[in-house]
């Protein structure tokens, strides 16, 4: 190749990296976060949903104890909240039906919930939070983001935490009703 048009072609190619380089970070804000990856959940249209606290890798808990952890169901149509939960260290069957706030409460909760960017790695063996929203027959999986690398959709852990403080709340009612 003539050493010329190497030379025409340099100032090209740098252009052309530069302009490059702009378009895809276009997508990417300040924050280093993905733009339009900060999504909210809406409840119109959800039927129930089923929140999950698991306790990672642990020793099991002694006899007749458990690890803070739960597996909550509401159903939206009836405010039904049946599931398993830790209270106090002490496993709860529930199964009661929700006021008409705190089925409220549980509803403001899932719309402040966030999708953000997957992360390109995540640790193992540690306690995760997820959400699935079921629409009719579809459902949808929220992962907390630093567990998000598998499957499902990557929401903020400060905006899911919210939720399952409140499922926990609530299963501390159910425990002491009985």
């Amino acid at each position: 190749m003539n050493l010329n048009a190497i030379r025409l072609l340099r100032p090209a190619a740098v252009s052309f990296i530069a302009a490059l380089f702009l378009a895809c970070s276009a997508e990417t804000a300040e924050d280093g976060t993905e733009e339009g990856a900060e999504e909210e959940l809406r409840t119109t249209g959800i039927t129930a949903i089923s929140v999950n606290r698991s306790t990672g890798f642990r020793p099991p808990a002694s006899p007749g104890r458990c690890h803070p952890a739960g597996r909550w169901n509401v159903d939206f149509k009836t405010g039904m909240l049946t599931g398993n939960a830790c209270v106090d260290g002490t496993p709860v069957s529930l199964n009661r039906t929700l006021s008409e706030a705190e089925l409220g409460q549980v509803k403001s909760a899932v719309s402040k919930v966030r999708t953000t960017v997957r992360p390109a790695s995540c640790p193992t063996d540690m306690p995760v939070n997820s959400l699935v929203a079921r629409t009719g027959a579809s459902e949808t999986n929220y992962v907390e983001a630093r567990a998000a690398c598998g499957a499902g959709t990557a929401v903020t852990a400060a905006t899911l935490s919210p939720l399952v403080d409140l499922m926990g709340r609530l299963s501390v009612v159910a425990a002491n009703a009985r």
